[in-house]
């Protein structure tokens, strides 16, 4: 790691030995936001494919409030690809308490 990457180091001694360990210092990012950042974006037509149904079926949920949540980027509708899971799970467990 190079002094200038952007994160900063620094060294403590361990209590078990007189060695030196460098560890980095506190991450300015949460692991929570992280695993977000990693999250898969999709588009309307890939969530569309994704769940086998229509872009209209899509569109109705989304307006109801009962779809998988999106956001804009722009003009361009994106879905975290967590979010469209979550949403599938959560039809499961609705479809079982109705059986």
């Amino acid at each position: 790691m190079t002094p200038h990457d952007g994160q900063h180091r620094h060294t403590r001694t361990t209590n078990e030995s007189d060695r030196t360990v460098e560890q980095p210092s506190g991450d300015a990012m949460p692991a929570q936001n992280k695993k977000h950042l990693a999250d898969e974006l999709l588009t309307f037509d890939e969530v569309v494919g994704l769940l086998k149904t229509t872009p209209g079926t899509l569109r109705k949920w989304r307006t109801q409030g009962t779809g998988p949540k999106g956001f804009r980027m722009g003009k361009t509708l994106r879905f975290r690809l967590s979010a469209v899971e979550e949403f599938v799970r959560e039809m499961e467990r609705e479809s079982e308490l109705n059986d």
